[in-house]
């Protein structure tokens, strides 16, 4: 394996504010946000919601990407530590580039009260389209033996 070093002046291209549509199976239509903070050289806040115009919020998830950089600066690999508000907890590791970010759930944890279904494989991809536009892909399997779900959506950054 090769060595990593943290880049000390790592830069994630989903820093910032992004809002926009995402879509969930075949019909589910709903309003995404997400906030990326820098807190520390290679350690970024992450906070999503989800809202049904009609419901309000369906989701959230808050956590921290940390970024191991190659020593070109040029690609690397991140991990994800993210908590669930339906009771569960999620580490992801994968690879990321200036443009693109792909992650896969290597290991999870229920509270005895989380709610069903539990997503038992899931793998997020970030995809930079240009300097204000991202999308996003996320399919999960659950432990109810259906079919693998679609997410997936595109966002817009907010500009400040």
């Amino acid at each position: 394996m090769q060595s990593k070093t943290i880049h000390h002046d790592a830069c994630l291209f989903l820093e910032g504010t992004w809002v926009g549509k995402g879509t969930f199976g075949d019909s589910l239509v709903y309003d995404e946000e997400i906030e990326v903070k820098k807190i520390k050289p290679n350690i970024f806040y992450y906070q999503q919601n989800t809202k049904d115009p009609q419901a309000g919020v369906n989701h959230s998830e808050s956590g921290y990407f940390r970024i191991f950089m190659e020593e070109s600066g040029k690609e690397g690999k991140v991990e994800l530590v993210l908590s669930h508000s339906f009771g569960a907890c999620e580490v992801s590791e994968g690879t990321l580039t200036d443009k693109e970010i792909s992650l896969k759930v290597i290991s999870s944890s229920l509270t005895s009260s989380a709610i069903q279904p539990y997503a038992a494989k899931m793998t997020r991809k970030y995809v930079l389209k240009d300097e204000d536009t991202i999308s996003f892909i996320m399919d999960l399997d659950t432990k109810t033996g259906a079919d693998s779900e679609h997410v997936e959506g595109e966002l817009k950054r907010v500009k400040k």
